[in-house]
């Protein structure tokens, strides 16, 4: 039985916490996993699954560099490392698995436990980021990247931990067309049956480019297609160390409607635990980002049926290559609406990339088999 702990930064839930999730629901059974994180959501889903969970001090640090900011978060980090330290040995870890640079980094800089870190994000080209990505390839003994994307950005040589890209998975049966209601939301909402519907899934923030989707929501009415556009999900990291400032881009956005006159026809949803069946009741999914470590939303739309059309920065442009969609670049709203009118005005076009996509989703992003990788690599940090 091999004990791991594993550490978040945040306790709040994103698209790196869900996988994690999906990772806990679905180790084998000589994988004995505790999860430490600071107090909140995480920690109550890691609970309902029947999994010991260790609280951590808050830990709400941003990658940027700002002198009086960034010292607070290295105390933070500080902090929650030696914390971690003492709980891996508490629980008698065989290695610490951070979920995250910034867990990666607290881990690297304050504790001495085996350490194997997951790195979800694509680190930018500053000072700042280049020193996080060296201490932690200096310290960790593996790192597991969730893109090719992502592993590029990363330091390799002599003296660093090795990288092992091991592609975020999707969850096919809760992914699932035959499951999910392509109605329901659909009657939600008052959107007829035989209306256009696109939607864009994930944390409201800048760099997700909702206000793109806006823009193409507005270009389709305005060539006359009858069309509403699904925004699914919120402003989930709001303190004031966080890199942008996603509240007020929310109220941006909702000011934006306002003057695009989208009332009625964009729909603001927030948090939605039903994710597979908004994207059942879609006909496009729009992953707008100006640059996109990996893309979760690509690969459960995909999984669904769903044509995307996604931003061609970053980890999609690798998951669509083979088909399933489209990439764009993400500052070109006009090829953005004009590509959404063309497969909006295709179904045969959007039925074969739909079944093209789903097939690939089977075939590459299966829960299992990435698991079956991602203990591959335990056992070599094992050994």
């Amino acid at each position: 039985m091999t004990r791991i702990l594993y550490v978040n930064h945040t306790a709040r839930v994103s698209g790196a916490e869900r996988t994690l999730l999906d990772l806990l629901r679905a180790l084998p059974a000589d994988v004995s996993p505790v999860v430490a994180s600071p107090e909140g959501r995480l920690g109550d889903e890691v609970r309902a699954l029947g999994i010991e969970h260790l609280p951590l001090p808050e830990c709400d640090v941003s990658l940027k560099f700002e002198p009086r900011a960034t010292s607070h978060a290295l105390v933070q980090l500080l902090r929650a490392g030696s914390e971690t330290g003492r709980a891996a040995r508490r629980v008698g870890a065989r290695f610490v698995h951070a979920f995250s640079i910034r867990a990666g980094l607290g881990c690297s800089l304050a504790s001495d436990a085996p350490l194997v870190v997951h790195a979800h994000d694509a680190l930018g080209p500053g000072a700042a980021s280049r020193g996080v990505a060296e201490v932690i390839s200096r310290r960790s003994r593996l790192i597991l990247a969730a893109s090719p994307f992502v592993a590029d950005r990363l330091p390799r040589g002599k003296r660093r931990a090795p990288v092992t890209v091991v592609d975020n998975p999707v969850d096919l049966d809760s992914f699932d067309p035959a499951r999910a209601s392509a109605s329901a939301v659909r009657e939600e909402l008052g959107i007829p049956r035989d209306a256009y519907v696109i939607t864009v899934v994930g944390q409201i923030t800048p760099w997700k480019g909702q206000d793109l989707a806006l823009r193409v929501l507005a270009g389709l009415l305005e060539r006359g297609l009858d069309a509403h556009l699904l925004v699914a999900g919120a402003a989930v990291f709001t303190s004031k160390l966080t890199r942008h400032d996603n509240v007020a881009y929310h109220d941006s956005l909702m000011e934006l409607q306002q003057t695009l006159r989208l009332a009625g026809r964009a729909h603001f949803l927030g948090e939605r635990e039903d994710v597979p069946a908004v994207l059942a009741g879609s006909d496009l999914t729009l992953v707008p980002s100006w640059e996109e470590p990996f893309g979760r939303t690509v690969v459960e739309s995909m999984a669904m049926g769903v044509p995307v059309l996604a931003t061609m920065r970053g980890g999609p442009a690798l998951i669509l290559r083979d088909g399933g969609g489209l990439t764009l670049p993400p500052d070109d709203p006009a090829g953005w609406i004009q590509a959404a009118e063309r497969l909006l005005l295709d179904p045969a076009e959007r039925a074969a990339m739909g079944e093209r996509g789903a097939l690939l989703a089977r075939n590459r992003f299966r829960l299992d088999r990435w698991i079956e990788r991602v203990t591959a690599a335990y056992s070599e940090v094992a050994a």
